[in-house]
């Protein structure tokens, strides 16, 4: 239908096109969605299914991210231009419209308070991780998405801040930046198992 979809490394979708509704089961990871307008008549909804609710597009560019733990899931949603409905899967009551420079997550009961959308929250579509004070946590399991195997961090160091600007495609270039400018030792156990600890 012209709309325009990409996806993040390590993400899982279906689409699932009919005559009620255009559909994108979204099962792991993040996609970028550009809306085309429908030209079926009557026009159909287009919509991102992920296991916390459904994200109902109104004309719009937008990313939806399914993460959180296998526990307890959640859904992102960061709106860059138009705006979206976000309906949580055991609460269709508790919709929330996320208008463009806002985002937000949901799990299936609710909607958490909309915030501001991150100054780089697409910077991924052009191959970037940038970490303005990010805890190295949420660097490593970013970093973790671009290759094969484990990075586990000591916990006692995952609210640690980082700064940067991270080229995607040469993670071991980013682990040894990380070490080389932190107070941190990487331990390779195997080629699929690091270990993030103190120096």
């Amino acid at each position: 239908d012209g709309t325009q979809l990409v996806l993040n490394t390590d993400t899982a979708i279906d689409v699932r096109f009919d005559a009620l509704a255009r559909a994108v089961v979204l099962h792991a990871g993040e996609i970028h969605i550009g809306t085309a307008q429908d030209r079926a008549t009557p026009a159909r909804p287009f919509l991102v299914r992920s296991s916390n609710g459904i994200v109902r597009a109104l004309g719009t560019h937008f990313s939806v991210r399914h993460g959180g733990t296998l526990l307890a899931p959640r859904t992102l949603v960061s709106v860059s231009q138009g705006a979206v409905e976000v309906l949580p899967a055991k609460a269709p009551q508790a919709v929330r419209l996320v208008n463009a420079g806002q985002q937000g997550s949901f799990d299936d009961l609710g909607v958490s308070p909309l915030a501001p959308l991150a100054p780089h929250a697409g910077a991924w579509l052009r191959g970037v991780l940038i970490a303005e004070r990010m805890p190295l946590g949420e660097v490593l399991e970013q970093v973790g998405r671009y290759r094969h195997g484990v990075i586990r961090c000591d916990p006692a160091l995952a609210a640690m801040p980082v700064d940067g600007i991270f080229q995607l495609n040469d993670t071991d270039r980013i682990l040894a930046l990380l070490q080389h400018s932190l107070p941190i030792r990487m331990t390779r156990r195997t080629r699929y198992w690091i270990s993030v600890d103190a120096a």
